[in-house]
């Protein structure tokens, strides 16, 4: 009988494991949070999640949906599959805010949202009032401040707007003033005006 060393068994379980964890996420990242997450109790769960808020005179300033999103039992924060963030400003533009996961934080349980911080594939397009596209910003990772709109990241940034391509590492926006202050390695590429 061929007898395998005890080390083989543990290399060979090790690997099965990060092959199912694997094939969990690709299957569904929403199992995949939870298989991760054994030591927390899932306090609630949502699918195809839609939410709006209104400012004092009643006009839509926030439209959120999401593929899924998860709490956990006497936590802070909770778990965003496919985060969609749309933000209408006064003077008619639109911003967009896509990933494909997030964290939203909140001091209180059930509190207001206070932060989100959003992950993979983060892209956040601004159209202007006459639904033109003015700018696409596209990172890894971003962390929108709720109460008085900002964004921002330290990662490698790619901004495309109308005949012009930046790339940086890091920036700081300010939603409401439509501002952008790129932090170092800032390139600029502008296209050449047809004649």
């Amino acid at each position: 009988m061929l007898k395998i060393p005890l080390r083989i068994y543990a290399i060979f379980f090790s690997l099965l494991l990060i092959a199912i964890v694997a094939i969990l996420y690709r299957a569904s990242p929403t199992a995949a949070l939870l298989y991760f997450r054994p030591q927390a109790i899932l306090e609630e769960s949502m699918t195809d999640v839609q939410a709006w808020r209104f400012d004092k005179e009643g006009r839509l300033i926030q439209a959120v949906e999401m593929q899924s999103w998860l709490h956990y039992k006497d936590q802070t924060t909770s778990q965003m599959i496919s985060p969609r963030l749309k933000m209408y400003h006064l003077d008619g533009s639109l911003w967009n805010i896509s990933a494909k996961t997030g964290e939203s934080f909140q001091t209180q349980i059930h509190g207001k949202l206070e932060k989100l911080k959003l992950s993979q594939d983060v892209i956040v397009l601004r159209t202007t009032q006459e639904n033109q596209k003015a700018w696409e910003l596209k990172t890894q990772h971003l962390l929108f401040l709720a109460q008085n709109p900002q964004a921002m990241t330290d990662d490698a940034v790619v901004v495309n707007g109308p005949g012009m391509k930046i790339h940086a590492t890091g920036l700081r926006a300010d939603l409401e003033k439509h501002t952008l202050e790129f932090l170092k390695d800032v390139r600029t590429d502008y296209a050449t005006p047809q004649a």
